[in-house]
């Protein structure tokens, strides 16, 4: 998790390390920098990160080559897994037990040995010898190497006889030399001499790889960067053991792409590397990538440090499955339990790894679930392949799994970009997106912050998820200055769906609406509409369930539409404003039946004291307050009104309102009947 303590005896601290690092040096070299070949999606293959000599190559594809691999050894154009080949190769092959078994075919490639290891052992055998013939055959190209066809028609020669006028006449280069390996192997299979000859110690095959004395072959071609990077590392963290600081400086041209740190010109890589989910054409247009007018891939750098964990990231990931999904971002449980609780009691080699819905699942179900005894039993891979993904709703999601996962296992979780550093919350996300820190109030939680924060990750996903909402409306809701407005678009919004039949989500909104109020979280633009809709309360009657957004606007709607229409009008005065908003209320609140009761007004406050009253507040602090005395842009206006609205609706009434209907007033007076 970024610090490692070790308790050893002192007088034998220094032996121990020193054993420990050689150790993993040697299990860094064979699980890591061993001898591969890496097969490209058009079946060129490619031995990588080692010089083996002709044993061990033999040894290599006869034990320790992957099933996987040994099958894309194989690859040939898919137009020759028809019927006719088909026949010829089971009349070639089926004696010795390897006739094709062809899967579909997904591509323009395909190998007539998808799964070897279904093979009998003997034609395992078989077809791992014919391996390592057609690895040298189609090898990628070197000057160590005879071109292609030199390197067929000494294969032809070694047998001595022509090919079968089938495969003779095949078209593609690369397939009939796979298939030429696999006709050699079988003629092989009844006369030892041939085999010898190709595979023998003094072989074709040997020749090829080794070179004739004194010369060079295929070996000597080979990078090995296995041994200089493991050095590096080795070196590395023999320094971070003695306490030395990690200094990176901007003295030179060349950079690691992920530490910063100054690296040589040959310190690239390539996607035969295999490094976990990182690609060249990734880093175009970043800081510290050279960039050449003269190449179309530019330079793309990384320290040996950093080759080696990407490295090992990606044989971990190939062992705990799954699709791999972009470079993870670093997650660490800094705390354990108790002087030993970090060993690995059960002496496994390989961790056991964890998902972030692993560490949130709660019930027993498919894939792995967290329970608190096992951290007493073994260590976990917590989280390591989890990538912040680039959509804001997903985004959302997973920092919700975080926090459901750091409030279920009770230990705190930190994450990284890249190097950890120490916290001292319980959660921490130094790459967390802006947004999403706006919304839980920071990047950093203390265990008592982390409810509240789940709350407000549910109310936006509540958002994110509602057609009509979406990014705009959680943006509004994700910063405070103007969340009060995001929650009165959603709580309209949904509260519309409701009288089309579907169930009832406003509950969330409603008690947010009201925390707000009640703390006075609200800003200047927000607090005029708040207090506006509730002075609505003291003059419009409350809408009946189901009615339409225009009636439970009318009132809002009456005031903006007459001062809208006065400013048309070049008409300023806000005295002469209120008095025209006045009159349209009276006449339009009174013929439409829509007046409040009287218990809504302030004592011996009569109802057109009540309709200037509210008129007055309307041009003072929405109008010429809110609005600067102009007409808003639509989407103001939307915001704006769901405000009036939701506090229209929500404002308190006396309790015997609903039981007692609003007569109607004296149309000359205005004075209640």
């Amino acid at each position: 998790d970024g610090r490692l303590v070790v308790l050893v005896p002192a007088a034998r601290a220094a032996e121990i390390r020193a054993s420990a690092l050689t150790r993993m040096r040697r299990y860094l070299s064979r699980r890591l920098f061993g001898l591969r070949i890496n097969i490209s999606n058009r079946g060129v293959p490619e031995i990588l990160d080692d010089q083996p000599n002709h044993d061990q190559l033999t040894e290599f594809m006869a034990v320790e080559l992957p099933d996987r691999d040994l099958g894309r050894l194989f690859l040939v154009k898919a137009a020759l897994s028809g019927e006719e080949i088909t026949r010829r190769l089971d009349d070639l092959l089926g004696d010795i037990g390897l006739a094709p078994t062809w899967p579909k075919a997904v591509g323009q490639t395909i190998t007539p040995y998808p799964n070897p290891e279904r093979l009998s052992d003997t034609a395992q055998r078989r077809l791992r010898s014919a391996g390592y013939l057609v690895a040298l055959l189609n090898h990628k190209s070197v000057k160590e190497l005879p071109d292609y066809d030199e390197r067929e028609q000494a294969v032809v020669a070694a047998v001595g006889q022509e090919r079968p006028d089938w495969l003779a006449g095949m078209k593609d280069g690369a397939s009939r030399r796979t298939l030429i390996g696999l006709w050699a192997t079988r003629l092989a299979a009844d006369d030892w001499e041939l085999e010898e000859r190709i595979w023998g110690a003094e072989g074709l095959l040997r020749r090829w790889l080794e070179g004739p004395e004194d010369g060079c072959g295929l070996r000597n071609s080979i990078r090995g960067k296995g041994g200089q990077t493991l050095n590096a590392l080795i070196e590395h963290l023999t320094q971070r053991l003695d306490g030395t600081p990690m200094r990176t400086g901007r003295g030179g041209t060349r950079h690691c792409i992920f530490t910063g740190a100054p690296v040589s010109a040959d310190a690239t890589f390539k996607d035969a590397d295999r490094l976990y989910e990182v690609k060249k054409s990734a880093f175009s247009g970043r800081d510290d990538r050279l960039e050449n007018i003269e190449s179309a891939q530019g330079e793309t750098h990384i320290s040996p440090v950093s080759y080696a964990e990407h490295r090992f990231r990606a044989l971990v990931h190939s062992t705990a499955g799954g699709r791999p999904d972009g470079i993870p971002t670093l997650l660490s449980s800094p705390s354990t339990t108790g002087l030993f609780a970090s060993l690995v009691l059960n002496n496994e080699q390989d961790f056991s790894t964890l998902s972030v819905y692993d560490l949130a699942r709660e019930q027993v179900a498919k894939g792995s679930v967290y329970r608190g005894i096992d951290a007493y039993r073994n260590r976990f891979r917590v989280a390591r392949f989890e990538r912040v993904p680039d959509g804001t709703e997903d985004q959302v999601d997973l920092l919700r799994l975080l926090l459901r996962s750091c409030r279920r296992i009770g230990r705190p979780l930190h994450l990284f970009r890249g190097l950890p550093t120490y916290e001292k919350a319980f959660f921490a996300f130094d790459a967390m997106p802006r947004r999403l820190a706006d919304l839980i109030g920071g990047n950093r939680l203390r265990i008592e912050q982390i409810p509240g924060a789940l709350k407000c990750l549910e109310t936006a996903l509540l958002i994110l998820q509602t057609n009509g909402l979406g990014f705009e409306v959680f943006d509004r809701y994700a910063r405070p200055a103007t969340r009060l407005g995001a929650v009165c678009l959603a709580w309209s919004r949904l509260r519309d769906e409701m009288n089309d039949g579907k169930p009832d989500r406003t509950a969330r909104f409603r008690h947010d609406f009201e925390q707000l109020v009640k703390e006075n979280d609200m800003s200047e633009t927000e607090g005029p509409l708040v207090r506006l809709g509730r002075a609505a309360a003291r003059i419009q009657q409350r809408p009946r369930p189901g009615a339409s957004a225009n009636e439970e606007m009318l009132t809002f709607n009456l005031s903006l539409e007459t001062a809208i229409g006065a400013w048309r009008l070049s008409q300023r005065d806000p005295e002469s404003l209120a008095m025209a908003i006045a009159g349209e209320l009276d006449t339009n609140l009174a013929r439409k039946g829509k007046i409040a009761h009287k218990r809504n007004r302030r004592d011996a406050e009569n109802l057109m004291d009540a309709f200037q009253s509210f008129a007055r507040q309307f041009v003072d602090a929405v109008w010429f307050g809110v609005l600067h005395g102009r007409p808003p842009a639509q989407a103001s206006r939307r915001i704006l009104g769901s405000i009036y609205r939701m506090s229209f609706l929500t404002a308190p009434r006396p309790k015997d309102e609903s039981a007692t209907e609003a007569p109607a007033p004296d149309l000359l007076t205005g004075v209640d009947a």
